[in-house]
């Protein structure tokens, strides 16, 4: 959305239009035009096209505009919320594009609608040519409303009425009920010849029959109403003299208004209207209230901010591939300077074995012999590894399972013949029980690989036939049982 500061603004009432420039923009005055005739607009568009990188914002102050507040159900969603609100909104205005919808304090939503075929869209198609951005509209009865808050304080605890007299539209009241806009009117301006009194007169009858349309909707005769008004001074008198509907009445002239608003207005004499302090103070604001868009205007914004969005992207990934391609070339240079460094180091030290090799050239031919010798002797000095240190470890597996009855060692394998101590497993033994011998000498031969790393342990021989077609034979039926004997086999594994 645009801001206010740095945006002509563009008033826009039934009668006449007035264009206030940018904030920090040359020392100019505001621009008139009397009329809306193309005539009279065409200074106007003249300035806007002296600068065409200025958005243009206008604000309304038409009678084409309505106004419609409606109570929302209560404990709605987020989304459930703004779904209704554009429904009603659609079904308050279907003849118009210019509309929104403004969310309550209190939980109603006030539906504004500006017609379709008005002063306001005639000058949305004539900046549509101009190269300075537009289609933004803002109205003033709502920007205007947070004007009560400084100029009348304690209207923000209840009812209260602003009066603004303006040359381009007329007399606007702004009604107002703990700071929340609910109600506007806009009286035309009187003929030129009219008298103050009767300035006055008409206007005290208008605010009658307000605070009367208002007491449906809450204003009754005891509830205080507290009126602010910015006349020009030549109605002060005539003003304060009428008996009005009213709590508390403040009557400013322009230039006090905008003194109380903290607003500096253009070095110039007071005019007989009021029209440069709504401008001034919504070209304070950092945002306005109201942004109405017509459709086209909505797509063309779109369609900007997209590109907009696009070119930033693009920049972005550009600085990125640059900071990459910067990072990588830094990273590049440094290897090439480490390389060169390494090579130079290279070639010194090759330079420095080459001057040893020539100085130790003599003596390179006796520490040959010198280490074939001592090589000669460390080989021939080696000793046959015992199964010295095995036996330790063997007898902590055999523990008080088994004891070794034969032992053979040979080019560095141990054959080891293992006896079961358990006297259950002598004599001759049912198929149960040489089962359960086998599995004493395997879960023996599970604890030897475990325990004895770096050799191979395997059972070459068991004392009982470990197949299901295996059969020990022997004729000789006298013969005594074999013992629970098993053969074992270690090796040491290869390096």
């Amino acid at each position: 959305m645009t801001h206010p500061a740095n945006a002509f603004i563009l008033m826009v009432g039934d009668d006449s239009v007035l264009l206030l420039p940018p904030v920090g923009k040359e020392k100019t005055a505001a621009l008139a035009a009397p009329s809306h005739d193309e005539t009279d607009a065409a200074p106007l568009l003249a300035a806007l096209a002296k600068t065409p990188k200025a958005p243009v914002l206008i604000l309304a102050d038409i009678v084409a505009q309505d106004y419609k507040r409606e109570s929302l159900p209560p404990l709605l969603s987020f989304f459930d919320r703004k779904k209704l609100l554009a429904r009603k909104l659609a079904q308050a205005f279907p003849k118009t594009d210019l509309k929104i919808a403004l969310d309550g304090a209190d939980g109603s939503a006030l539906f504004i609608g500006v017609e379709e075929k008005s002063n306001v869209t005639l000058w949305l198609d004539r900046l549509a040519p101009l190269r300075n951005p537009s289609g933004e509209v803002s109205l003033l009865p709502v920007e205007c409303a947070g004007m009560l808050a400084k100029l009348a304080p304690v209207a923000m605890q209840g009812w209260g009425l602003l009066l603004l007299a303006h040359k381009t539209g007329g007399y606007r009241q702004i009604v107002t009920k703990n700071g929340e806009i609910v109600f506007t009117r806009l009286t035309p301006p009187l003929p030129a010849l009219a008298s103050p009194d009767t300035i006055a007169e008409t206007l005290a009858q208008d605010i009658q029959a307000t605070r009367a349309y208002l007491s449906r909707t809450g204003l009754t005769e005891d509830a205080p109403l507290h009126l602010a008004a910015i006349l020009p001074p030549p109605l002060h008198q005539s003003f304060t003299a009428q008996n009005l509907p009213v709590s508390s009445r403040l009557l400013f002239s322009p230039r006090e208004a905008a003194a109380r608003l903290e607003l500096t207005l253009p070095p110039q004499p007071d005019e007989p209207a009021c029209d440069l302090v709504p401008m001034l103070w919504l070209q304070a604001q950092t945002v306005a209230q109201t942004t109405l868009l017509r459709p086209q205007e909505r797509a063309q914004r779109l369609t900007a901010l997209i590109r907009q969005a696009g070119l930033i992207a693009a920049s972005f990934m550009t600085v990125l591939a640059l900071s990459v391609a910067a990072s990588e070339g830094l990273s590049l240079w440094q290897n090439d300077q480490e390389a060169a460094a390494l090579r130079q180091d290279v070639a010194a030290l090759e330079s420095e074995f080459e001057a040893a090799r020539h100085t130790l050239a003599r003596e390179a031919e006796p520490l040959n012999r010198l280490r074939k010798a001592i090589e000669r002797r460390r080989l021939f000095s080696l000793r046959n590894e015992g199964p010295e240190s095995l036996i330790p470890l063997i007898d902590a597996v055999m523990g008080p399972e088994a004891r070794a009855v034969a032992m053979e060692w040979k080019d560095g394998t141990l054959t080891l013949d293992l006896r079961l101590k358990d006297e259950r497993f002598i004599g001759r033994l049912d198929v149960v029980a040489r089962q359960e011998v086998t599995r004493r000498f395997d879960d023996l031969l599970l604890l030897m690989r475990e325990t004895l790393k770096g050799y191979t342990v395997s059972i070459t021989r068991y004392p009982y036939p470990t197949l299901p077609n295996e059969v020990l034979t022997n004729k000789n039926q006298q013969a005594k049982p074999p013992l629970p004997i098993a053969t074992f086999l270690i090796r040491k594994e290869a390096p």
